[in-house]
């Protein structure tokens, strides 16, 4: 839940000041943060929306040329009078942007605020004399007129899209509440002293008495058959290509902003550089006579710092065993090309040739980043492989309590130690002559050694642990 408010403090001598804030509440009513709008009462809020995209929208403003919230501050540049303000921020309360509207006299408040679709913001007002956005805008009191409304709408970026007023014969006419409905139609009420008129609509005449109140609405061409629908794809880890994806009839222009901070775009299909890893909020906003509509997505950015660099060694005469010797940061895959049309995956693979020659091996290393190979030749000079049999592979001590010794083993041969089950205890590879393997942990039973040499051959040893 949040909330905005003030708090009225005595102060020696009898006067009141108003200190204005908002604030967070969890379902349970515990408060998650409180901060407050500058000190004193020239700084308030009078409205709070909630979008769906989990950020809050104020109105507000200040007696004075500074409206201050949370550490972050807007200041008037232009006139000297009240400073009109609506404000954005995180629901942590941290602000993303603000909006002010100046004014020459200390008529200017904002009343009110709305959601519209694509989570842009309407708000109602009041001003006398003259009112300046700071792109420009401004709207001018007519001579012999007093007070009068005003609206403004504000896109999800804090860009003005629209600033107008009405006009009214009477000296109080004032905006005080706004809503819209989902199709983007608003609805602004307020009263006046006497007539009020707006654009090409008929003025409304007093029916008496000293004010009387009114809704006006603002509305989205009739002539429209349907709302544009704003879609994109994206591409890449970095440098992102974006596809335009929604309604292409009838548009006016799309506008992209890829929430780095980094300057929108109107490209159609636009490719963005990212400086920094991290995750994005990437919208398209898209337009046309009919009204507007956003898309956002979380955009993911991989920046690589480190590129692989790949390498490997090698042994043996014709069941050859490689090591990957290269990059292993970021490491996502191992590729081997042996040469002779058979490939593999692995940091350690063996290989068996089936004919004498030279051959030409790469192994090919991946990462997010990129891809790095290297290759070099091996020689074969040898075919066909030493049988693996009782008589010549000796396997001792059996039964074993620490440490089983494996002799005669004529080349590379991988190995598994399984229990009972079947299910692999231990593997690994053996070297050609005399090995060590270490069973210190395993549980006493009985096992079972399986040796694979070149072309599948197998043998397999009855080993008790004692």
């Amino acid at each position: 839940m949040y909330v905005y408010g003030e708090i009225n403090q005595y102060i020696y001598g009898g006067f009141l000041t108003d200190t204005f804030y908002a604030a967070a509440f969890d379902a349970s009513r515990n408060r998650l943060w409180q901060y407050f709008a500058g000190h004193g009462d020239d700084n308030g809020f009078s409205a709070v929306v909630l979008d769906k995209t989990k950020h809050l929208h104020f109105s507000g403003g200040t007696q004075s040329s500074t409206f201050s919230f949370n550490g972050d501050s807007v200041s008037t540049s232009h006139f000297s009078g009240n400073m009109a303000v609506v404000m954005t921020t995180d629901t942590n309360g941290h602000v993303e942007w603000f909006r002010n509207f100046e004014s020459t006299l200390s008529v200017n408040y904002l009343s009110s605020i709305s959601l519209l679709p694509n989570n842009k913001v309407a708000a109602v007002g009041t001003f006398a004399g003259e009112v300046l956005d700071e792109g420009g805008t401004n709207i001018i009191t007519p001579s012999g007129m007093g007070w009068l409304p005003y609206l403004v709408v504000v896109d999800s970026a804090g860009y003005l899209e629209t600033m107008q007023n009405l006009y009214g014969d009477g000296f109080y006419n004032e905006g005080t509440a706004v809503a819209c409905d989902k199709i983007g139609n608003i609805f602004l009420g307020g009263f006046a002293s006497n007539s009020i008129w707006g654009g090409t609509i008929p003025a409304y005449h007093t029916v008496g008495g000293n004010t009387d109140f009114f809704v006006m609405k603002f509305g989205v061409d009739c002539s429209c058959t349907s709302m544009p629908t704003a879609s994109y794809t994206d591409t890449g880890s970095a440098t992102i290509g974006f596809t335009y994806a929604g309604t292409t009839s009838g548009i006016d222009s799309t506008v992209w902003n890829f929430g780095d901070g980094s300057v929108t775009t109107t490209m159609i299909n636009p490719i963005h550089t990212y400086t920094a890893s991290g995750n994005y909020t990437a919208c398209v906003t898209v337009y046309s006579e009919c009204g507007n509509d956003m898309h956002c997505t979380e955009v993911a950015v991989s920046i690589c710092s480190v590129t692989p660099t790949a390498s490997f060694s090698d042994t043996g005469t014709h069941t050859i065993g490689f090591t990957y010797t290269g990059t292993t940061a970021g490491l996502d895959s191992v590729v081997w090309n042996f040469g002779d049309g058979a490939t593999g995956t692995g940091t350690s693979p063996l290989h068996t040739y089936t004919a004498t020659g030279t051959y030409t091996v790469c192994v090919t290393a991946h990462t997010s980043c990129s891809s790095d190979a290297a290759c070099h030749t091996v020689v074969v000079s040898t075919t066909g492989v030493a049988a693996l049999s009782l008589s010549n592979v000796q396997v001792f001590p059996n039964p074993v309590s620490d440490e089983l010794h494996i002799v005669g083993v004529p080349e590379h041969t991988s190995y598994r130690l399984l229990n009972v089950t079947g299910t692999s205890m231990q593997q690994g590879i053996l070297e050609q002559g005399r090995n060590t393997i270490s069973m210190k942990g395993f549980a006493s039973g009985v096992y079972v050694l399986e040796m694979t040499g070149g072309y599948g051959v197998r043998e397999m040893v009855r080993v008790v642990k004692g």
